[in-house]
């Protein structure tokens, strides 16, 4: 069900009309005053309004034409999709036909292209790698919009995708950008158009990071005494604030400096353990930032802590960081190939720039 017509000559955008127009055209229409033809066929149409109040056209004899039946809430999407960039002042068009593909919505400003896909029915894999591809070629930035997750397109293949949903409370429809982002569709759109938020293949890590120190105890394999010991629980984050790469480890160049210098300047919470400096380990044949033994100064290996810190925090359900630690990656941008994701533009600019 389009929303775009040619109606005596003129192409036209339903969504475009106020009301009072709309009706004028309904009553135009039966008097046969005008006559709507329909761009994806030249067949004759006729306006109607969907229960979701977008006005759109309808077939008056499909015939041969190919265009697929369109449910109430992608007619929505078109219209929701169509009114923002027409607010942020883009050239744009639904339905807008190239020499061999059609997006549901196509915007331009200058050089920038952009086309949006709604697909809430299921679409083959193939299908949407082989339209990708065309819009690679044609130097389209393109935007899938999918119900449900979309996380095998967009990981697997490259593909531009972004998991939608409607929020039956509000009546609105919200993006996934990831699992920890909800954002509605509009203002997600309006992000892209400004240019605060691309589609990126790689990440970046973030220079400034901050992590979360917990204290326990464990048994030092040489004195056999019980010392008290140290361990970060955090993950990396990306300039676009994705947690990544699993544990931060105290061996971390960056980070075990920050703690060791803390604990000289008489930080009162590291004050009881013992010294956290470099320490030579056989197992790993070099020196590396490490929790010593608070009586003998025996090294605790960094192997060995990892599983003690998950059996202390899944043990001490209610169990709180001491401390929080907040430390720089110095002249260390850890780039991630083929980690496909919508990156948010910080301070630090966008992944993989």
């Amino acid at each position: 069900m389009p929303l775009k017509a040619i109606i005596n000559g003129q192409t036209i955008i339903s969504v475009d009309f106020g009301e009072k127009d709309w009706e004028q055209l309904k009553n135009a229409f039966k008097s046969k005053d005008v006559s709507i033809i329909l761009p994806c066929c030249g067949s004759p149409a006729y306006p109607r309004t969907s229960k979701l109040g977008t006005k759109h056209f309808v077939h008056k004899v499909k015939g041969d034409c190919n265009w697929a039946p369109e449910s109430v809430d992608h007619l929505k999407l078109k219209e929701i999709i169509y009114k923002t960039c027409k607010e942020k002042e883009w050239n744009t068009e639904t339905e807008y036909k190239s020499n061999d593909w059609i997006a549901d919505v196509f915007c331009y400003k200058g050089d920038v292209k952009f086309s949006f896909e709604v697909q809430l029915s299921k679409q083959s894999i193939d299908h949407a790698i082989e339209r990708q591809r065309k819009y690679n070629r044609d130097g389209v930035n393109a935007v899938w919009l999918y119900n449900g997750s979309p996380n095998f397109y967009k990981f697997v293949n490259n593909v531009p995708a972004i998991s939608l949903k409607k929020n039956e409370t509000d009546s609105l429809y919200y993006v996934f950008p990831s699992e920890e982002k909800k954002i509605e569709l509009s203002s997600f759109i309006k992000d892209m158009l400004t240019g605060n938020v691309k589609y990126k293949t790689r990440v970046t890590l973030k220079r400034k990071q901050i992590t979360k120190i917990y204290k326990f105890e464990v048994e030092c394999w040489r004195c056999h005494r019980i010392t008290p010991v140290i361990a970060p629980y955090s993950s990396f984050v990306t300039r676009c604030g994705i947690e990544l790469f699993g544990n931060m480890s105290l061996s971390d160049e960056d980070l075990g400096k920050v703690v060791s210098e803390l604990q000289r300047k008489g930080v009162k919470e590291l004050s009881d353990i013992g010294t956290i400096k470099k320490r030579f380990s056989k197992t790993m044949h070099e020196s590396y930032w490490s929790n010593g033994c608070k009586y003998c100064d025996a090294i605790i290996g960094e192997f060995f802590l990892d599983g003690d810190l998950l059996d202390y925090l899944n043990t001490n359900q209610d169990a709180k960081p001491i401390l929080n630690v907040e430390f720089e990656l110095n002249n260390r941008e850890i780039k991630i190939v083929d980690y496909p994701h919508w990156c948010f533009k910080s301070d630090e600019g966008f992944c993989d720039e």
